[in-house]
């Protein structure tokens, strides 16, 4: 029993004795890490051992203190906005050791730039390269929906391009189109803005105290600038999953002006065209088709002393139709259709006194037309009832003119005048050879 005791006991005594003949040896350093200039301590200046990989950082007073083996150790000393320093110690006893990091300053730097985005106290304003870069719906990008990621402006609901304009219905946002008005600046129920983003050049919004030459609106002003201006023709035709696009726009040498015809068109009906088959051959008793198109143009024409004339035209339509009933035999019919038509004339002059004037005149109009229709080959005349159709209208004819003349950085005087005719008219018919009641 006596001997198991002994070996256990010179077991246990090699045991340590091995471990106290291999344990690395170590000391401590410790001291406080100061700014060289000021003599004042530094927070958070890090402390690293490169060997062992072991760190620690200064507190609140400058001090540290570092475990580190007793053959050598490298310590490295680094702050973000000091200059780092690297130390080699050979040393077998605790050390205090204080360190002193000078700042370091950054030499020049400059940034160069294109201004995208014009914050104002309440205008706001985007560029077309800016619009583009946004996340879209289906490929579409909309300089509409773009605005509402701004503060202030929200959507009328998910996926909406109609806007809410601090607390404002999207029907009190005025909105523009190179100075023509557009009642009704929406596509696909209000899913996409009739708005071409490869026709623009720019986007300015005014959320409140925008200049009385706008008026009209409670709620924002909207103005939409197409391109006018180009370093070089474009050519460019693309397809999406929702439309197609094509933009063409070159210089006019003899005139010495430039122009811009940019054009889009959907094909949901072509998705829709297995519904159509599939009621044709009287599978199902419903059919629907939509397809719309706009077209932006503008021809800008800049003669020696005669200032810049700039005239655009805009047009925009939605098409919409439905059946229902036996496909040529017993159908009901239905179509409507709605859209913006427009057009403006710009002359801009400026003369090296200061002064420079605009003068525009423009026309725009917005029509909605429903026409509905019942047939039945069984009956003599094929018709189970008078076609009817409805038309609505609303249009204005304007004229405006404005000077403004600067006289220094701080000081510029504004005058314009501006008429505006708005016109309404609705109609109400049935049958081909009916009476109609029309009220403007």
């Amino acid at each position: 029993m006596k001997i198991h005791y002994f070996l256990i006991l010179s077991v246990w005594g090699w045991i340590g004795l091995s471990s106290s003949m291999f344990a690395q040896k170590t000391h401590i350093i410790s001291g406080h890490v100061f700014e060289k200039e000021a003599k004042k301590p530094l927070i958070g200046v890090k402390i690293e051992e490169r060997i062992s990989h072991q760190g620690v950082y200064s507190d609140s007073s400058g001090y540290y203190r570092i475990s580190v083996a007793d053959d050598s150790a490298l310590l490295h000393i680094s702050h973000p906005t000091f200059s780092p320093q690297t130390h080699r110690l050979f040393s077998k006893s605790d050390t205090a050791l204080n360190f002193y990091l000078k700042s370091f300053s950054l030499k020049e730097v400059e940034i160069l730039g294109y201004k995208k985005i014009k914050h104002g106290i309440n205008q706001l304003s985007i560029s077309a390269e800016y619009i583009e870069k946004l996340p879209s719906l289906l490929g579409e990008t909309d300089p509409i929906k773009a605005l509402s990621l701004f503060p202030g402006i929200q959507s009328a609901f998910e996926g909406s391009s109609g806007l809410i304009v601090r607390g404002g219905t999207p029907g009190q946002n005025h909105l523009f189109i190179d100075g023509i008005t557009l009642y009704n600046p929406y596509h696909l129920l209000g899913i996409i803005s009739a708005f071409n983003t490869d026709a623009l050049a720019s986007v300015v919004l005014y959320k409140g105290m925008y200049p009385a030459s706008y008026g009209n609106r409670i709620a924002s002003v909207i103005d939409v600038q197409t391109k006018s201006t180009i370093n070089k023709p474009e050519h460019k035709f693309s397809i999406g999953l929702l439309s197609s696009k094509v933009l063409w726009n070159g210089k006019m040498s003899r005139f010495k002006g430039q122009y811009m015809l940019a054009a889009r068109v959907s094909y949901l009906s072509l998705l829709s065209l297995p519904l159509f088959f599939s009621y044709q051959s009287e599978k199902r008793d419903n059919y629907f088709g939509y397809w719309l198109y706009d077209v932006n143009g503008n021809i800008n024409i800049e003669p020696s002393k005669a200032g810049r004339f700039q005239l655009s035209v805009f047009g925009g339509r939605d098409h919409w139709s439905s059946r229902d009933g036996i496909f040529k035999q017993s159908e009901n019919i239905l179509r409507s259709q709605w859209g913006n038509l427009g057009t403006s004339l710009t002359h801009n002059w400026k003369n090296n006194q200061g002064w420079k004037g605009e003068s525009s005149i423009s026309t725009t109009s917005y029509t909605y037309a429903r026409k509905s229709s019942e047939y039945d080959n069984s009956l003599p005349n094929g018709r189970a009832s008078e076609p009817s159709q409805i038309t609505f209208g609303l249009g204005d004819v304007g004229l405006q003119t404005s000077v403004n003349k600067t006289s220094s950085q701080y000081l510029s005087f504004s005058s314009g005048l501006g008429l505006k005719r708005i016109a309404t008219k609705s109609t109400i018919a049935a049958g081909e050879n009916g009476k109609s009641l029309s009220v403007d």
